[in-house]
């Protein structure tokens, strides 16, 4: 794996990666739905926005997300906790990199 190999993990630390992962994607196909934008363009097509209808969708994706979050903080609570102060700092570099990239 990619991130394996540049933060030169251990043995532990890949399977706490890989755990890390699983609990993401886990979490992912849990809440799969309807396309949020197909939702939005199907109430936008009516006369009258159903507002009810709207914070019905908001809530459930919220309460959704809130269910998952502690899960997935956990997992990379144990995935970072188990890095050297090196790896660490290459993480954050790589984050600082991606948001500087996606904010163009």
């Amino acid at each position: 794996n990619r991130v394996s190999s540049k933060l030169d993990l251990n043995e532990e630390q890949k399977l706490n990666l890989v755990n890390l992962k699983d609990t993401i994607l886990e979490q992912k196909q849990k809440h799969k739905g309807e396309n949020p934008k197909d939702i939005l363009k199907t109430l936008l097509a009516d006369p009258v926005l159903d507002e009810a209808a709207l914070l019905n969708i908001a809530e459930e994706r919220t309460t959704a997300m809130n269910q998952a979050i502690p899960q997935v903080v956990t997992a990379l609570a144990t995935f970072t906790n188990s890095l050297s102060n090196e790896q660490r700092a290459k993480i954050i570099k790589f984050v600082d990199k991606v948001s500087k990239h996606r904010r163009g």
